[in-house]
Order: C-alpha cells, then sequence, then structure tokens
C-alpha cells in the first residue's frame, strides 16, 4: 500500500470518527485505534512544520479540522471519560493512604520503605514533578496542601539526618568518640554516613550549621580513625571476624574427620560457603596476606597448599583405575555412569571434553593415547551400553509410528 492510499484510509476512517462523535478531536491515547490516533497528531505536527501538502489541508478544513483542539476542546467520549475516573480514583485512593499515614505518624514524610510497599513514596514524587511542570489541578494542590504536603522533599531528606546524627549521639555516648569505623558491623550505612559527612565538608557541600552541630560533640575532620591505636569499635570488629574465621576453621576439621582430606568441593551447594572460604585460604597465603598464626594452624590439619598439585593426583588416581578397566575389558570406553564406578565414568567423559576444547595437558593427552583411548566417541554422555540401546529401540519405534500415521494420512 502507497503512502496516498495509507492517507486515504485513515482520512475515511476520520470521516466515520466524525460521523459517531460530531467531532475530529481524536484523544492521543484513544483506546480502540492508538495509530489512529498518532496519525490525527501527525497531521498537526507536519502542517506546523509546513510537510503537509495543501490538498490535504483543505480537504482537513473543509471536515471541520481543528488544527489546536486544546482551545476548547469537546467534552470527552465516554471510553476516555471512564479512564479519567478511573484515574481520579487512583488518585484519591493514594490521598487517603496518605492522610492516613498523617494520621500515624504526625507527618507526611514517607519513605521509601514506610509501608505500602514503597507505592505511596513513589505517588508523593509524581506529585511534585506534576506540579513542577503544572500538570496537578487546582483542587488537588488544595488538599494537598490543607495537610502539609512536603513539595520539596527536604523535610525527608533533613530528617534523615537527624536520624543519623542522633545515632552518632549515642554513638560517642557509648564509645566516647565519633571515629566510626568505615567497616563496623553493627550499621555500616551509619559507617558511611559518617564518612559522607567528611566528603561533603571537604567539597564544601555541608551545611554551615551541621558542621557546626557536628564539631560541637566532637566529630573530628582530620582523621577517619586513630592511628596511634585501633578504637574500640574496630578492635570489636576484628575480634567478630577472629570468631568467623576460627568457626570455618572448626567446619574444615569436621570435613576432614569424615572425608580424610581438606579438599573441599567448590561448587557442592551444602559445602559451597566452606568451600569458597578454603579458596580464600589459598589466594591469601599465595597474596601473602595470611597471617603466620592461622597459616600454622591450617598446616597443623594437613591444609592442601598446591590445588594444583591436588588435581594432578586425583587425575593419576583415576589413571590406575582406567588401566584397571581396560585390562578387565579390552578398551578404554567407560560407559558414563559406570556402575561399579561411577566418578570413573565422569573423569572418562571429562577427559575428552577438555582435549576437545584444548585444556588437556599435552603430557596427560600422549599417556591416554598411547593406551589407546578414543577422543571421538559421542560426546553426549550416555548411561551404560545396555540403556542406549534400550534408547535407541524406542526411539525407532516411535519413528516407524509416525511414519505409519503420516502414511494413513
Amino acid at each position: 500500500m502507497s503512502n496516498e492510499q495509507r492517507w486515504e484510509k485513515r482520512f475515511t476512517q476520520l470521516v466515520a470518527f466524525k460521523k459517531k462523535y460530531a467531532h475530529c478531536d481524536v484523544p492521543s491515547h484513544w483506546p480502540e485505534d492508538r495509530c489512529f490516533a498518532h496519525w490525527v497528531s501527525n497531521q498537526r505536527s507536519f502542517r506546523n512544520q509546513k510537510r503537509l501538502l495543501q490538498d490535504r489541508v483543505d480537504r482537513l478544513d473543509q471536515l471541520g479540522f481543528r488544527w489546536h483542539p486544546l482551545l476548547g476542546q469537546a467534552a470527552p467520549m465516554p471510553s476516555l471519560r471512564g479512564r479519567i475516573t478511573a484515574r481520579d480514583a487512583l488518585w484519591n485512593a493514594q490521598f487517603a493512604n496518605l492522610v492516613a499515614f498523617k494520621n500515624q505518624q504526625g507527618h507526611c514524610r514517607v519513605g521509601k520503605k514506610d509501608g505500602y510497599a514503597g507505592r505511596l513514596h513513589k505517588w508523593m514524587i509524581r506529585q511534585r514533578v506534576k506540579s513542577r511542570h503544572h500538570q496537578l489541578s487546582p483542587e488537588q494542590r488544595q488538599r494537598l496542601d490543607e495537610i502539609g504536603f512536603d513539595w520539596t522533599g527536604h523535610q525527608l531528606q533533613f530528617s534523615g539526618w537527624e536520624k543519623r546524627f542522633a545515632q552518632l549521639v549515642d554513638f560517642k555516648a557509648r564509645f566516647g568518640h565519633c571515629d566510626v569505623h568505615g567497616h563496623w558491623p553493627e550499621d555500616p550505612l551509619f559507617a558511611h554516613w559518617v564518612s559522607n559527612q567528611r566528603s561533603f565538608r571537604n567539597h564544601g557541600k555541608l551545611k554551615p550549621d551541621r558542621i557546626a552541630r557536628l564539631e560541637q560533640i566532637g566529630f573530628k575532620w582530620d582523621n577517619r580513625y586513630r592511628r596511634d591505636a585501633l578504637i574500640a569499635s574496630f578492635q570489636q570488629h576484628l575480634a567478630a571476624l577472629d570468631r568467623q574465621w576460627d568457626a570455618k576453621l572448626a567446619e574444615l576439621v569436621e570435613y576432614k574427620k569424615q572425608h580424610g582430606h581438606c579438599r573441599v568441593p567448590r561448587h557442592h551447594i551444602p559445602l559451597q560457603q566452606l568451600g569458597a572460604w578454603v579458596i580464600r585460604q589459598r589466594r591469601d597465603a599465595r597474596l601473602q596476606r595470611l597471617r603466620p598464626d592461622r597459616r600454622q594452624r591450617l598446616e597443623a590439619i594437613g591444609f592442601d597448599w598446591d590445588i594444583q598439585l591436588i588435581g594432578r593426583e586425583r587425575w593419576e588416581v583415576n589413571w590406575a583405575k582406567l588401566i584397571a578397566f581396560k585390562a578387565a575389558h579390552g578398551h578404554c570406553h567407560v560407559p558414563y555412569d559406570y556402575p561399579p564406578d561411577p566418578s570413573l565414568g565422569h573423569w572418562v567423559y571429562t577427559q575428552r571434553r577438555r582435549h576437545k576444547y584444548r585444556q588437556l595437558a599435552p603430557d596427560l593427552c600422549a599417556r591416554l593415547a598411547e593406551i589407546g583411548f578414543r577422543w571421538l566417541l559421542p560426546m553426549k554422555p550416555i548411561s551404560s551400553a545396555s540403556s542406549f540401546h534400550a534408547q535407541l529401540v524406542a526411539l525407532n519405534h516411535r519413528w516407524e509410528k509416525q511414519l505409519a500415521e503420516w502414511r494413513q494420512a
């Protein structure tokens, strides 16, 4: 369809619209055909940009098309009127929630986590935005003014600062200073707020009255914590870290009692956290960040530091199993879930996969090739020879059944 034909089709639709509603003011969100409403809006834009042909302008004028519909727009259609009514109902419901919040709290400073799943907080933000763009009706603004609505949002920010300042006063009463460590375990967000006050002051963003109030309680601007001696709060943090480390070491000792080694699997969900902790100990030791006393305690239980050596030892164990399998069966085609030893089938499958992606060391490839190990077997794991044969029989049966149905059709 050409552009001329599409325009004629929409013009015919506009004629029918006027015959039905007695005007051409199609709402921009007309639910019956939004593409048609968009076309009507485009005619006004094209005319303002002098891109609309004169004969089309004349035909629209003859139809009674208004180029500035907002200057005396007709009453909304029933469908649009219903949408406006629903929107007003939603606004009234949120306003009622705000009134209820004020009756309980005594103010309208609704935070993100102050009930209503954060919807009331977002609604208040929208009212401020609409007010700045003159999109809020005078009646709605008056109703909000009557309950003391905060149009700037500064009251909420002020209350947040006051809450943190009160928390800082309590901190000083407890520890005798205001040097909150950046990793204070009781409330990391409070520690971050304290750090921000120093940063805001250095960049000239902290109000003078707040600077004065902080200095009155002995707040220090030049340092974040005492460098001559660890503060009490930081000592508590270090003590908590030591307790966590000791708890993980106790878990590792228990694991060794059950399995006879300290090689905790990394991806096993019940032991995932312990496995990650074991990896961190090896990394800290490699980077010389592990404390000597902790390294000594790990070595006392037989901790394995060289993970590559551990992997080579496991490879040698499975290599010996594969040699025994070949001696018993005459080949190296171990099924994926080999019943006597499923781990051997998994290991054989892994060797083929690592060889395919060039992740297997050359010396290991050579040793496997010397015993007649085949690399080009199907990469998809199969359970066993008998089960794989059963799968093929079932697949062939389904294929023949489908073929018979096709022939009958």
